[in-house]
């Protein structure tokens, strides 16, 4: 059986914040994706204070398809994906958590922030010992 017992997590000594795709895609509910997300950014907006008043590095990630051929399926089965091109406003992060410049964005094609990204390069070289993980949607992106 196994164990079940709920147990504390704690960070390391450097953390990471990965802030998966909040996009105005997904928070503005203008897009064929999105849904009012208000609670959602203003608690991660919260936490981001807080790795920021800390110098801790911050990550964020966008979803952005540059051809017809990325995540193929996965975009037929939702149509409403096809908006997120480059030149579209929905693959901005949401500006009430807008990145400071030395807080990079990453694209991504699929769920995993890891998957053909350089991301576990780029933590690897800021020195970081632990995640914390936050952003939409939980279901998928968060959780992969």
């Amino acid at each position: 059986m196994p164990d079940l017992e709920r147990r504390a997590q704690h960070v390391g000594a450097r953390p990471a914040l990965i802030i998966v795709d909040v996009i105005e895609g997904f928070t503005n509910p203008e897009c064929p994706l999105g849904a009012p997300a208000d609670g959602v950014v203003d608690a991660i907006s919260r936490l981001l204070e807080a790795f920021r008043a800390r110098g801790f590095p911050v990550f964020y990630t966008t979803v952005v398809y540059h051809d017809e051929s990325q995540a193929r399926v996965f975009r037929d089965r939702l149509p409403a994906l096809n908006v997120l091109t480059p030149d579209s406003r929905w693959v901005r992060v949401d500006e009430r958590i807008t990145p400071r410049e030395d807080e990079p964005v990453l694209e991504k094609r699929w769920a995993s922030s890891f998957f053909g990204t350089d991301l576990g390069e780029r933590l690897e070289a800021s020195g970081v010992d632990s995640l914390v993980v936050t952003g939409l949607t939980t279901s998928g992106c968060v959780r992969a």
